[in-house]
């Protein structure tokens, strides 16, 4: 399909940054029986190994999986969004730990995804690194220092962790699923299955007010105006103090 958003005369680009629109600016060409979370573009080049895309409202596997269905050369991936998804109650939610909470937490070993994030992006071949920029709202219970992250922190939202990890065997289980180690009892039988070539993943945390408080300025200017405005003004990835995780499947 020609189209403005047909890249494949960009035989060069090795690059993409994708700053994510309304559903009322999506292409007039995307069908309406399309997802909602398609990547607004086609026929990419080849030689694409770099993606950062912002902004989207609803963060779902299903977005990811879309991603790697269109970029299948990927190398790194950059993520920065106002939610995550929380591998639990499968919605997305915004993270919120007791404060200070961490700057950074940084896997070494292929890890540290939400598992259904892993899953949908299990099939890049060279996918090697994933960062995820997101807000921390604080006034939440989730306990994460600059001491340590026993139980493997990947996305989960704070009243998940609040009433699940008070059942030391659930919480047991649920790590090592995120290990990729499977149980054999879990309700869907889903465990983490790491990108063959994934070596780090890095999850940033922003400052933020809650969403709910910055409605009338999202309303304004966009849903992830103030993110998209704290994001530009902050430090490069490796400047932040971090939390450096290397477990072992």
């Amino acid at each position: 399909m020609i189209s403005v958003w047909d890249i494949s005369n960009f035989l060069r680009l090795d690059a993409i940054r994708l700053d994510w629109l309304s559903r009322t600016l999506i292409p007039y060409w995307i069908s309406p029986e399309d997802p909602p979370e398609r990547i607004p573009f086609t026929n990419p080049s080849c030689h694409v190994v770099e993606f950062d895309i912002r902004g989207l409202s609803w963060p779902s596997p299903h977005a990811f999986k879309l991603v790697s269905y269109t970029l299948q050369d990927l190398k790194i991936f950059r993520m920065r969004q106002r939610r995550i998804w929380c591998g639990l109650c499968h919605t997305c939610c915004e993270p919120r730990f007791l404060p200070p909470g961490p700057d950074k937490i940084a896997y070494t070993d292929g890890l540290g995804l939400p598992i259904h994030y892993a899953q949908a992006l299990s099939q890049l071949k060279h996918l090697e690194e994933v960062y995820i920029t997101v807000p921390d709202a604080g006034k939440g219970k989730t306990l994460l220092a600059d001491n340590g992250n026993p139980h493997m922190w990947a996305g989960e939202c704070d009243r998940c962790m609040e009433i699940m990890y008070e059942d030391n065997t659930f919480r047991e289980k649920w790590v090592s699923r995120k290990r990729g180690i499977g149980t054999g009892e879990s309700a869907d039988g889903t465990v983490y299955i790491r990108p063959p070539s994934l070596r780090r993943v890095e999850w940033h945390f922003l400052k933020s007010a809650p969403v709910e408080a910055e409605l009338s300025e999202a309303e304004s200017g966009g849903e992830d105006s103030v993110l998209e405005a704290e994001i530009e003004g902050s430090t490069d990835e490796s400047d932040a103090s971090d939390i450096e995780t290397e477990e072992g499947p």
